[in-house]
């Protein structure tokens, strides 16, 4: 193989590399002027364990049949959604974790691994109990209601999630820390004329809710 074809091959992986998705996409930490808080301590972030249940279906195209207001899509695991995280739910939970940590402290370590042995000072680990989303489309009953709904712009597509997730704070000896169920909705809704969204922007806001929780709950122990 040549140099000329050596070169060809490696810009293209390098392209497809930067094409892949970004368990994190979509999601901003808030940048302040206050100083971190240093810890001279590691802090592990375990990936999380998956108890979600159930799957994915599809029924968009009901929207099309007259009297029939709305149809959609039911996620129970909507990494598997191409209009959704596109990434495994367990890293896009332990991204933005270490990212929100990150913002905030300034720790001797702070790393993310599925290895089940810690030699860091904290770990945080948990459980992924319900992760569910719904993605509408509304058709108003395609009647003359329904041309008049469209024409004022009401919403046309709308997606909800819930999420259920156990976090555990412990120490180095495995000593529990804190634990606790967070709980979180959020719905977005993206009208015809106004109001256009990105279709996953409800991925963000739910964690970023989940997270001024986690944060909060958080500040007590990790700062004593």
């Amino acid at each position: 193989m040549n140099i000329s074809k050596a070169k060809i091959i490696l810009i293209t992986i390098s392209l497809l590399t930067s094409c892949m998705s970004i368990p994190t996409q979509n999601y901003f930490v808030e940048i302040t002027n206050n100083p971190k808080t240093k810890i001279n301590k590691s802090l592990k972030i375990q990936l999380f364990q998956d108890f979600r249940k159930g799957e994915n279906s599809d029924k968009t195209g009901l929207f099309l049949i007259p009297f029939i207001k709305a149809s959609g899509t039911e996620l129970n695991f909507p990494e598997a959604d191409r209009m959704s995280i596109n990434s495994p739910i367990k890293y896009y939970i332990a991204d933005i974790l270490k990212l929100e940590l990150e913002n905030e402290y300034n720790f001797n370590n702070l790393y993310i691994s599925d290895e089940k042995i810690n030699n860091a000072d904290f770990l945080i680990s948990g459980k992924i109990n319900t992760f569910f989303c719904s993605r509408k489309i509304y058709s108003y009953w395609l009647g003359f209601f329904g041309a008049l709904t469209w024409y004022f712009g009401l919403p046309a597509m709308g997606d909800e999630c819930n999420l259920n997730i156990e976090i555990t704070l412990q120490n180095k000896s495995g000593k529990n820390l804190f634990s606790k169920i967070y709980i979180e909705e959020s719905t977005t809704y993206s009208g015809l004329y106004y109001n256009l969204i990105e279709l996953n922007k409800v991925y963000p806001e739910i964690m970023k809710k989940m997270m001024i929780k986690v944060l909060e709950d958080f500040r007590p122990i990790l700062k004593n």
